[in-house]
């Protein structure tokens, strides 16, 4: 007897469902769906040698990053010794908030930092 292979075309509907909704899913957890504003953050206090690297990778500490960026000035592109920071959810934004209240605070590139929940205008 010889084995038969299916080909795509021969796939049932039950395998293309089950495939759709991995798909689903899969973009369903790429995609945040709590409120932008509660999950921003504004670091103040930057020293102007720090960059977005080093302040994703201090961040990440505290949850999954979307977004890292640290202002800078338009005509010599130095910092502007602050940045924002977005969470993927509300929870991890709580945990990096909660960080500020304890004695040690947010430290970064060896100065103390200043991390609020971001205000939009």
């Amino acid at each position: 007897m010889s084995e038969v292979e299916e080909t795509p075309a021969e796939q049932t509907t039950e395998e293309t469902t089950e495939a759709s909704t991995a798909d689903a899913a899969e973009e369903e957890d790429s995609q945040p769906t709590e409120n932008e504003n509660l999950r921003k953050i504004f670091t103040g206090g930057l020293n102007r040698e720090t960059t977005d690297e080093e302040m994703k990778i201090y961040f990440g500490k505290f949850g999954k990053i979307e977004d890292c960026v640290i202002l800078k000035d338009r005509n010599d592109n130095k910092s502007k010794g602050f940045g924002f920071v977005t969470y993927k959810t509300i929870a991890e934004t709580d945990a990096c908030i909660k960080q500020k209240k304890t004695e040690e605070g947010h430290v970064l590139g060896d100065k103390k930092i200043e991390v609020k929940r971001a205000i939009p205008k």
